[in-house]
């Protein structure tokens, strides 16, 4: 019964964090939830080394996990005509 209970809780908590990852993102808000810091700090340097590469002339502006997560706006949902 105890491991029942710890079970259904642990799966509420997780889809309580998946709840509030979608109300971030539909907020324009990069949840953590999602998306890692160790795999966005991968994207970020995977897209530096491609500008590097290809267009020498551009940089990140900002190369922080912590401004992606607290400050830009994220559009996942936006079409591009």
């Amino acid at each position: 019964m105890i491991t029942t209970l710890k079970k259904t809780t642990y799966q509420f908590i997780q889809l309580e964090g998946l709840y509030r990852a979608v109300e971030d993102l539909l907020h324009r808000k990069l949840p953590h939830y999602i998306v890692s810091h160790d795999e966005l700090n991968r994207a970020l340097n995977t897209l530096q080394n491609h500008l590097t590469k290809f267009e020498s002339d551009l940089v990140i502006a900002e190369t922080d996990p912590w401004y992606s997560y607290s400050f830009a706006d994220f559009r996942p949902f936006c079409i591009f005509v």
